[in-house]
């Protein structure tokens, strides 16, 4: 009983922007995807990066969606030297979202990339807090770029320079820090599979204050 003339019902999608457009070769980089009409689900809208055909495509694994952006974080290259690649974002009928952005949506590994070469447990005595220090060198990025996740959970990041990154431990279970991510505003850095994969570090129990520090020779109610 509708008059259908000039409707069009639209099951397509595009994808108009991505940031960054270069990340590391090893992987680890944060995209952001904006457009429209993405779907509610995960699995709605599987992303990957595509060069040298289906020899050489990585997969992106989503972190957070909704109907106009696509948050997700790039695995490794198996490659040593910069790639060029297109961002493809297929849909739930397998087809593929069209590209309106700039450059035909390319994006580019890079090999230029942040390099660890030590990570070390360290008890901030002025603060009464652990934290980590990541030393290396080339290391790019702010606070708000730069990541420590520890068995999925996000550090607090203190600072980042070219040489040191120091994160504060918040959030964790137990004295054993394992399953550890570092993530730079580019990506993995080098080093990491040595620094970082399969690595723990322990911590100690530190008594930071007692309170109070004076009382009756009895019956006192102290908080350590």
């Amino acid at each position: 009983m509708l008059d259908t003339n000039g409707l069009i019902l639209n099951v397509g999608s595009n994808y108009t922007a991505i940031s960054p457009t270069r990340g590391s070769i090893y992987g680890g980089t944060l995209l952001t995807i904006t457009g429209t009409n993405f779907g509610k689900e995960f699995t709605d809208n599987p992303v990957q990066i595509s060069y040298k055909g289906k020899m050489g495509s990585v997969p992106c694994f989503l972190t957070a969606i909704t109907s106009t952006e696509i948050k997700c974080r790039l695995r490794a290259t198996n490659e040593t030297e910069e790639q060029a690649g297109k961002l493809i974002v297929f849909l739930k009928t397998s087809e593929e979202a069209v590209c309106t952005g700039a450059n035909d949506c390319e994006y580019r590994f890079t090999g230029t990339v942040p390099e660890v070469t030590s990570m070390d447990a360290v008890w901030d005595e002025t603060n009464k807090y652990w934290t980590v220090e990541v030393t290396g060198t080339g290391m790019t990025g702010t606070p708000a770029t730069t990541e420590l996740n520890v068995n999925g959970r996000k550090q607090e990041t203190i600072s980042v320079t070219a040489t040191k990154t120091v994160f504060k431990i918040t959030d964790i279970d137990g004295f054993v820090l394992k399953n550890m991510n570092v993530y730079f505003d580019v990506g993995l850095p080098k080093g990491y599979d040595t620094v970082f994969k399969g690595k723990t570090l322990t911590l100690s129990p530190k008594l930071v204050s007692v309170t109070p520090n004076y009382g009756s020779v009895g019956g006192a109610f102290i908080i350590a």
